[in-house]
């Protein structure tokens, strides 16, 4: 525990540090062989513990750095809220019935990825290329390929 204690440099950490050390070495007992160095075994097991620790609280961010969400600010309209909801089911009509059933499924109907894919018998990054596809092919339809919305009057 002092050594631990000693790189480390506080006394939670050190616990932790001796606890994870403990449970691998129990884990791997096999590899330590009779004629093996058993303090110098548990040393190295405690310095790569140390090592994780270190790595695992590097990648934390302290929470004074992470922003509060803005509440007060309205969320960005969606690209798709320029054009009306029969605008875009008239322009589903005009796009191939594979991406068509899987735009319904999944968007229109809110099915998950894994339950489209299993009621359409394909797999589940076929369903998300799919719907890729469809959401293209949607916004050149009503874009008319020009970037403008193309909304019918």
């Amino acid at each position: 525990m002092r050594a631990a204690r000693a790189i480390v440099g506080n006394q939670f950490d050190a616990e932790d540090v001796v606890q994870t050390s403990c449970l691998r070495a129990l884990e791997h007992r096999d590899r330590l062989k009779t004629h093996d160095n058993l303090r110098g075994w548990l040393n190295t097991i405690m310095r790569h513990s140390v090592v994780d620790l270190w790595r695992q609280q590097n990648r934390m961010v302290p929470l004074e750095r992470v922003a509060e969400p803005a509440t007060d600010e309205p969320a960005p309209p969606s690209a798709w809220s320029a054009f009306e909801t029969r605008d875009v089911l008239e322009a589903l009509t005009k796009c191939s019935p594979a991406l068509r059933s899987v735009y319904e499924l999944q968007v229109l109907q809110g099915l998950s990825g894994q339950e489209t894919a299993r009621r359409l018998g394909i797999s589940v990054s076929t369903v998300a290329t799919r719907v890729f596809r469809a959401r293209n092919r949607l916004r050149q339809i009503l874009t008319d390929g020009a970037g403008a919305p193309a909304i019918s009057t």
